[in-house]
């Protein structure tokens, strides 16, 4: 069992410091907002209460339906532009971005029963495609300020059917870098040749 005291809400407050000063990008109003935030939930004696916090393992990553999530930055700057809002891949929170020498908006769907290979075809990282990443309201929030603007979740449910990106499942372990190329095999084609 692990509690939830005072000592957690001050190593919240010097990470919320860090931030302010801009070491992770952070604007000095979020900062401070979350700082009074922690302040005021201080005075109301919230860091004096302890509970109980239970653990749990799941055997995926902290997606709904597989443990990666992929999405491409011409998808994301689509739906930037379909909803006149700031493109910002957070939003969309994935595991793994793609710049694809294609760049078509929403190519990801094609990729559905496929496999992406990172590094070499059929020798390096390889993750099978098993279906389009369906959206919740999360999208909506700025991730730096938390304000919320619907025309994100909008435009994807309006144009795509409330899917943008793709999840997928690791069938080959290894690393992942950077520009690292990466190849798409076909459903036809998904089978390690070992």
């Amino acid at each position: 069992m692990v509690k939830a005291g005072r000592h957690q809400d001050q190593r919240l407050e010097s990470q919320h410091r860090r931030q302010r000063d801009g070491e992770h990008g952070d604007d000095a109003g979020a900062g401070q907002r979350r700082e009074d935030h922690l302040a005021e939930m201080e005075a109301d004696g919230a860091g004096d209460i302890e509970k109980a916090v239970e653990m749990m393992h799941l055997n995926r990553g902290i997606f709904d339906e597989a443990s990666v999530a992929v999405i491409t930055s011409a998808t994301v700057g689509e739906i930037g532009r379909l909803a006149a809002q700031h493109q910002d891949v957070r939003r969309f929170r994935p595991n793994i971005l793609i710049a694809s020498v294609r760049s078509v908006p929403f190519e990801e769907d094609e990729w559905v029963g496929g496999v992406l290979w990172f590094g070499e075809p059929n020798a390096g990282v390889a993750i099978a495609i098993t279906n389009r990443d369906e959206r919740c309201s999360m999208v909506n929030f700025d991730p730096d300020s938390a304000r919320p603007a619907a025309e994100i979740l909008k435009a994807i449910v309006r144009v795509r059917d409330n899917k943008a990106g793709v999840y997928g499942t690791v069938t080959r372990r290894g690393r992942l870098a950077v520009g690292q190329p990466i190849f798409f095999a076909p459903a036809a084609e998904d089978r390690d040749p070992r």
